[in-house]
């Protein structure tokens, strides 16, 4: 997952960028997010919030949990 949002990213530039990661707030779904959140962070973002929610609907309140990750304007260019 973490590939295809590097080649969103290169696709569309280097610009500043944030993502935002929701899951729900159990262990099983959330058993990839280490490696992701890992993934990201080799990638240049940062974690500025990892914490649990809800959203509320007509019917029903939905717990979930939610990181924000942010990059900021890339001005170097990687060569290798």
């Amino acid at each position: 997952m973490v590939g295809d949002v590097n080649e969103c990213l290169r696709k569309i530039g280097r610009g500043e960028t944030t993502l935002v990661y929701t899951n729900s707030p159990k262990p099983g779904p959330n058993s990839s997010f280490p490696s992701f959140q890992a993934a990201l962070e080799q990638a240049g973002f940062q974690k500025k919030a990892d914490d649990l929610g809800e959203v509320l609907t007509e019917r029903r309140k939905l717990e979930l949990r939610y990181a924000l990750f942010h990059r900021p304007e890339q001005r170097r260019l990687r060569l290798r």
